[in-house]
């Protein structure tokens, strides 16, 4: 201490330090003591402090100071004047961050926040580091980011126009084309949202499965669909789901489409706008099958291209008959909306050959009482009747047997089996065709059981015949004659007023008057 009690000038740190100009040193130090001194950047010299007029004074130097209020030694921590002093020296004292804008030239720059997106709070850093807030409107995000965690409260904007052409798995991009957003998934395959439905699936064929071809569901398990190739000859045509949207390798896992767009596949045998059908082993066909084949619509040929062609899958299953398709029995509805029965779908009818009675006499039938008040013709052997003509009627199936029978009531009882025979002769032409010569056929023998009650009805087959290349249309004759029986015949004469034809019949009707 010195004799004043003061700390010795010479312990004291008299440099105050760097100051821009002169106004920046008087204002942090409006007083000082003694030996102090600072350098000023604006006059590139060492100011000092005159304990006498109590001010500042510039000493116009730099370097070595000799003597600072009676005090020697170096002035050191000064640095030489640059351009980069120079050029800090020029700024303002508002608040802000310095920033070099290029070599040597600095400006202030303050964080400012989109109204509404993002808050700041201390954007200058003047009371602390600044804090961002981001707010609940649109966040803009530009080339391809990651979003871990993150909740959306309000919406997403999408860039109309993205740079990004082929989006890779898990992207999303807008498509303006389809008026959507497009998802990247697996396999490079592209999903159009809203626009088409896809299942990823597995390929259970033992060979590809090409982009375009037609899919079923052979099987499935607890975690995804098996599928294979359709066939409309196939009666796994009805469990046809998809069209594959890439090409899936054997018991690979790939995408197809239930409903949407498949495209970039060969379409060029169909026109814009075609309605497309399931053909066979995954193949698409521009013709409607018809039975037996499965009518299953697949969608509509949106492009024609050889390459670049598109397809709408919207599967329907368009059948128009119905039972066993395979193996030739079902019943369906042809174009002109006809029903048409196929194989054992078809049904049987009769054609009556009505017995009118017009006279009495030898070999003629006698009309007698049947019960009460009704009476039937009532036959002995040797008994004939000339019946009605018929044609074969229009819902016939034209070609095939038909079978000639009699129903009958018995006249009485017998404790024994009792026996008939009849025989018919009959003759047949297709219309414009000439009568052939008549055909005679005898029945076997008709056994009546023992204690049948009389006035039992009982129906009998007596014979069958084929109209070869025979018409709906076609006129039958027929004569219906009792012949005697090897076997004892019943003690009471049969009643029988009616021959028949069965016919099998495959329509309802015919299309038109004189054909099928």
């Amino acid at each position: 201490m010195d004799i004043v009690g003061d700390l010795p000038y010479s312990d004291i740190d008299s440099n105050l330090g760097y100051y821009n100009t002169a106004l920046d040193l008087t204002t942090a130090h409006p007083l000082a003591r003694p030996g102090d001194y600072a350098i000023v950047s604006y006059t590139n010299s060492v100011w000092i402090w005159n304990n006498t007029d109590l001010e500042w004074q510039d000493s116009e130097t730099i370097g070595t100071v000799t003597s600072v209020n009676g005090r020697t030694g170096a002035v050191t921590g000064l640095q030489e004047n640059d351009a980069t002093l120079d050029s800090l020296a020029t700024l303002d004292n508002s608040l802000g961050f310095v920033t070099e804008t290029a070599p040597d030239t600095f400006t202030k720059r303050t964080i400012t926040g989109t109204a509404g997106n993002i808050v700041i709070t201390n954007p200058v850093g003047t009371l602390g580091n600044p804090t961002f807030n981001i707010g609940s409107n649109v966040v803009t995000l530009a080339g391809v980011q990651t979003l871990s965690n993150k909740t959306i409260s309000d919406t997403l904007t999408f860039n109309t126009s993205p740079s990004i052409n082929t989006l890779l798995e898990k992207q999303v991009a807008w498509n303006d084309t389809d008026g959507t957003l497009n998802i990247g998934l697996k396999n490079g395959v592209t999903l159009q949202i809203g626009q088409e439905m896809n299942i990823y699936a597995r390929n259970k064929e033992a060979s590809t499965i090409l982009n375009g071809q037609v899919v079923y569901v052979d099987d499935a398990n607890v975690s995804q669909v098996r599928v294979k190739k359709a066939s409309n000859n196939s009666a796994t045509a009805i469990k046809t789901i998809a069209v594959a949207t890439q090409d899936i390798i054997t018991n690979t896992d790939g995408y197809v489409t239930t409903m949407g767009y498949v495209r970039d596949i060969d379409t060029h045998l169909f026109t814009d706008g075609q309605p497309i059908y399931l053909g066979v082993n995954g193949e698409i066909t521009g013709t409607k099958p018809v039975p037996p084949a499965h009518c299953i619509e697949i969608g509509y040929c949106v492009l024609a291209h050889p390459s670049q062609g598109s397809l709408f899958i919207h599967i329907s299953k368009l059948e128009s008959g119905y039972g066993d398709y395979e193996n030739g029995n079902y019943t369906n509805f042809e174009d002109d909306g006809t029903i048409k029965f196929n194989g054992n779908a078809s049904t049987w009818v009769d054609i009556d050959f009505p017995i009118i009675i017009r006279g009495t006499g030898a070999n003629i039938p006698v009309i007698a009482t049947l019960q009460g008040n009704l009476t039937a013709p009532q036959w002995q052997v040797n008994d004939y009747a000339v019946c009605e003509g018929q044609e074969l009627i229009h819902s016939w199936k034209e070609s095939t047997p038909v079978y000639w029978h009699i129903h009958i009531y018995t006249g009485g009882t017998n404790t024994t089996d009792r026996y008939l025979k009849f025989e018919i002769e009959y003759t047949w032409a297709n219309l414009d065709a000439t009568l052939p010569a008549n055909t005679v056929v005898t029945s076997s023998e008709l056994l009546i059981p023992a204690n049948t009650p009389a006035l039992t009805h009982l129906i009998f087959t007596i014979a069958d015949f084929t109209p070869t290349a025979g018409k709906i249309g076609a006129h039958v004759k027929a004569r219906l004659k009792r012949v005697a029986s090897t076997g004892t015949a019943p003690t009471a004469n049969p009643f029988c007023e009616m021959l028949q034809l069965h016919i099998e019949q495959d329509t309802t009707g015919s299309r038109q008057i004189s054909s099928k």
